[in-house]
């Protein structure tokens, strides 16, 4: 019989007992098992009876190290600056001069629902604000806003006659 690598072999005796051993390498008529004192040794594939077919040999598991976790300690007033540079810097992109940003939260002292509401405008003074519960929304919504009143917006003509 043919045996694969990793396959586990017993040796055929009379009464079944045969010690079972891991095959390392196998050819057509021979195979390399270790021998009771853990060397490797040739024998005679017709010596044996397959047990089961190429099982891994369980090793022993030992406890792997956990990878360290480090978090990084911000303040409130941190998370919140990093946050508003982010929109000030996707709105680089537009002409504004100016914008603002209000966080509103609101709730009873009582129980857990509290609504926080986000206000973008692009001027200190509230023009073309845009309101919403999720402040990544919301910027995006300003700056849709922003692009269509652009796009749209009246051509001027000069007193010479040339549009601008």
């Amino acid at each position: 019989m043919k045996f694969n690598e990793g396959d586990l072999v017993r040796q055929i005796t009379e009464d079944g007992t045969g010690e079972i051993k891991s095959v390392h390498l196998a050819t057509d008529n021979t195979i390399n098992l270790k021998n009771s004192i853990g060397e490797l040794e040739w024998y005679d594939s017709c010596d044996y009876e397959l047990v089961t077919s190429n099982q891994k040999v369980m090793e022993p598991k030992f406890p792997q190290p956990q990878p360290q976790h480090q978090v990084a300690i911000v303040s409130f007033e941190g998370s919140i600056q990093r946050e508003v540079k982010a929109i000030r810097e996707a709105l680089k992109v537009t002409d504004l001069s100016t914008f603002r940003v209000k966080i509103e939260a609101k709730g009873p002292l009582n129980s857990g629902e509290i609504k926080i509401t986000y206000e973008i405008s692009e001027s200190e003074y509230g023009g073309n604000t845009v309101y919403g519960d999720n402040i990544r929304e919301a910027l995006s919504e300003m700056l849709r806003r922003h692009g269509w009143n652009s796009a749209n917006a009246p051509t001027a003509i000069s007193y010479d006659g040339i549009p601008t």
